[in-house]
């Protein structure tokens, strides 16, 4: 049980951090850009970005509810950044209805929840 609440913790100090940093952006009068597409600012209907939203969700839940036991802490870590960063921006779209993204990379602008995802992924 204790290993579990570690994990959840982790989880929830990564979506802290993420609205942290947003909210400073904001305060400091930062450029920011209110993102209300999909990833990558792709133009999907409301509806189906946020049936993709609830399917991978669903999805990942599944996953990692069958499999958690048998992860390995590099594993868990790099879940733990993937939800962090997914639910946080998830969530950011529901009750705002865009993610606020401010650290401007190349030619768009993302957020510290995406480089979370980034991480995990990696």
């Amino acid at each position: 049980m204790y290993k579990q609440t570690f994990w959840f913790a982790l989880t929830i100090i990564f979506i802290l951090i993420d609205q942290i940093t947003k909210f400073i952006a904001t305060q400091l009068d930062w450029s920011i850009f209110l993102n209300d597409q999909f990833a990558f600012s792709l133009p999907l209907p409301i509806v189906v970005m946020y049936m993709i939203y609830l399917i991978v969700i669903v999805g990942i839940a599944t996953y990692l509810r069958r499999t958690w036991s048998r992860l390995n802490n590099m594993q868990h870590y790099a879940w733990s950044f993937v939800l962090a960063g997914g639910l946080s921006n998830v969530v950011e779209r529901l009750v705002l209805g865009h993610v606020r993204d401010f650290i401007p990379i190349a030619n768009g602008m993302l957020n510290v929840a995406d480089f979370f995802i980034l991480i995990g992924l990696l």
